[in-house]
């Protein structure tokens, strides 16, 4: 499932009154089960997440549930279960998107909003324009979603030296005996990663990939007590193969706001 219902490009003029309000619930990741991460947030994520890679692209998710439609770290009540919440949901109803070249060659991206959003035009909303400018907020946001552009690339950059090196496998999970109706996904190889030569690994050292490799070990053991672990123990329907979740991006990108 999509989180993105309804996402349109903001535009100034035909958003000049649309608002945005921060404190509603997270229902509307309740049916997500996996959400893509950046590098910088990975270590944190790993505390409460089975983060996994894909095999189709350089790319990191956290599994958020394993029945499809069914996040298991968002409760009925439409809070949040974990300590840490993935800077996807934090940013949504928020993204970017390529909408085609600069004169320069490079990808044009915009801000997008997802207009099925219950943080849209609900009660007490801030302005995201005036006379026809971003407002404060908005530019806020901007550089929210540039930071996670390029700490998106960082992770791509991140996880294609992991392969290089052969250190991802892909590898079925299970909890408490029982195998996950997951599939799409890679795991580090730690016997894979404990041959690797001293200078592979002060090369992975440098760049930061191996911290990446470690997060991602150290977070099997939320399959053991996590909200997704407790979800196994009921099973449903299984999710998605997760190559299908996402699609990739590029790596030269500016915003444009005058549509």
């Amino acid at each position: 499932m999509s989180l993105y219902q309804a996402p349109e490009a903001l535009d100034p003029a035909k958003h000049a009154a649309l608002t945005y309000q921060p404190d509603v619930s997270f229902r509307f990741a309740s049916e997500e089960v996996a959400v893509p991460l950046v590098a910088s947030e990975i270590t944190t994520a790993a505390r409460d997440y089975v983060v996994v890679f894909d095999t189709a692209k350089p790319a990191a998710y956290a599994l958020l549930g394993i029945e499809r439609g069914h996040n298991a770290y968002v409760t009925p009540q439409g809070q949040w279960r974990g300590r840490y919440r993935p800077a996807t949901i934090r940013a949504y109803p928020f993204t970017i998107k390529a909408m085609g070249e600069t004169p320069e060659g490079k990808t044009r991206y915009a801000m997008v909003v997802d207009m099925a959003s219950e943080h849209v035009n609900a009660p007490g909303g801030y302005l995201l324009f005036e006379e026809g400018k971003p407002t404060a907020l908005l530019e806020k946001i901007k550089g929210i979603l540039t930071n996670l552009e390029k700490d998106r690339i960082r992770l791509t950059r991140l996880v294609g030296q992991l392969e290089q090196h052969g250190l991802l496998v892909a590898r079925s999970l299970e909890v408490k005996s029982r195998k996950l109706g997951v599939s799409g996904f890679r795991v580090v190889d730690s016997e894979a990663l404990a041959a690797l030569s001293p200078e592979a690994l002060a090369e992975l050292r440098d760049s930061g990939a191996l911290m990446l490799a470690y997060a991602q070990i150290l977070s099997m053991a939320n399959l053991q007590d996590s909200p997704v672990a407790t979800a196994a123990a009921d099973p449903g329907e299984a999710p998605e193969n997760l190559d299908e979740l996402f699609d990739g991006g590029d790596d030269d990108f500016s915003f444009d706001f005058d549509s």
